[in-house]
């Protein structure tokens, strides 16, 4: 016996032919039941590596390594009944940052990329929701904005939280839509703020 696709299979060693076992689960919590689902049109965001060789993707609460021609998608999440938002890839390639909540609370979550992928969980908000993410040049910083209108700058190491400024009339779909650009060297940003 073996799975492949989400599905169990029989093979039969004399005639090295396999058979998909139908499996029925009777239940009064059919939306309890785990199942495959699609998620290409509940695309959240995407981010693009420096080299173009890979997409971090965030769909459905989970976030995808995918390729940008050939190769192998994974799911570097896979945590069901935690929802994952707002991803992006570092400028060195080697982490994602993302909003969360597995704790409870939205917080920023940093992953290594690599074959020993390490998690790291660096904020410790109470409550609120976090927006995009933009990493400095230099992979050592992170500016995003928060449903209370703060822009914060975040230390990728330590997980340090500086409020740098505050929105007055920032409403969901201004938080959205709020935008960073760091200079090359990682010491400013710019950005609008209403």
């Amino acid at each position: 016996m073996f799975e492949a696709g989400g599905s169990l299979y029989l093979f039969d060693v004399a005639t090295e032919k396999s058979k998909r076992v139908e499996i029925q689960i009777i239940s009064d919590k059919k939306a309890m039941i785990p199942k495959i689902v699609n998620v290409e049109s509940d695309l959240l965001s995407a981010s693009i590596s420096l080299d173009g060789n890979r997409v971090i993707a965030n769909a459905r609460g989970e976030i995808f390594n995918l390729p940008a021609k050939k190769g192998f998608v994974s799911n570097l999440t896979n945590t069901s009944g935690v929802a994952e938002r707002y991803s992006e890839i570092a400028f060195d390639g080697k982490k994602i940052a993302y909003w969360s909540d597995a704790t409870g609370e939205y917080q920023l979550t940093i992953e290594t990329l690599g074959t020993d992928p390490q998690t790291k969980t660096l904020t410790k908000f109470i409550d609120g929701l976090g927006y995009s993410i933009y990493w400095s040049p230099d992979s050592k910083k992170i500016v995003s904005v928060n449903q209370a209108m703060e822009v914060m700058l975040i230390d990728a190491t330590s997980g340090a939280v500086s409020s740098i400024d505050q929105g007055k009339y920032m409403f969901e779909g201004n938080l959205q839509a709020f935008a960073v650009t760091w200079s090359p060297d990682s010491r400013h940003i710019a950005y609008g703020l209403s």
